[in-house]
């Protein structure tokens, strides 16, 4: 679980009043969310909800990744921009 501050917009998501909270969920099912592996690591977000039984993975809301440091983030969207042609 992720704290969210300020709160994301979440209306789209029915929740007018914003999402403070994100759960975070290993995209690979042999990987652990907590002990990073490699990185990026890659997982699912997804908002909390409290009904889902004990081992259910909840619904995903989009993907992402996580990186070791901020600097390595930023270089990497910098890197994944697209490019301008030359011509």
């Amino acid at each position: 679980m992720v704290s969210c501050d300020p709160p994301l917009n979440g209306q789209e998501l029915g929740h007018p009043l914003g999402i403070g909270e994100l759960l975070l969920w290993s995209r690979f099912g042999d990987e652990d969310l907590w002990t990073f592996p490699t990185f990026p690591h890659f997982v699912q977000i997804c908002l909390p909800d409290v009904d889902l039984p004990v081992h259910a993975m909840p619904p995903s809301i989009a993907w992402g990744e996580i990186y070791k440091t901020e600097a390595d983030a930023h270089a990497h969207e910098t890197n994944a921009r697209p490019r301008s042609s030359t011509k």
